[in-house]
């Protein structure tokens, strides 16, 4: 319920490309809405399997990319914040999300 290291930064690197951002209640409903493609990407602090993972195979089937924290390509994102993001744009949000955790100074 506080931004996650890197966040501000992510949000800011956004802004700065035009990108339109919305910060929703429910991590599950937002990475829903990329597969449902209602939205470009997500963006979420921590992956947990008992709120994420239906979501995360929802956008899987419907072609998105999910990214662990350094930008690797994954199923099961374990450690910090995880992108799940449609297919054009997933190098460079996954990018974003890497240069702003490691702006924070945080290793993942």
């Amino acid at each position: 319920h506080v931004p996650w290291p890197g966040m501000l930064e992510l949000l800011d690197a956004l802004g700065r490309e035009m990108c339109t951002t919305r910060i929703m209640g429910s991590g599950t409903l937002t990475v829903a809405s990329v597969g449902a493609g209602r939205a470009a990407g997500a963006v979420i602090g921590e992956f947990h399997p008992e709120d994420h993972l239906a979501a995360v195979l929802i956008g899987l089937e419907a072609g998105a990319v999910v990214l662990d924290g350094r930008g690797r390509a994954s199923r099961w994102p374990d450690e910090g914040p995880f992108v799940v993001v449609a297919s054009g744009v997933a190098i460079r949000l996954g990018a974003m999300v890497r240069e702003s955790v490691e702006r924070r100074g945080h290793d993942l």
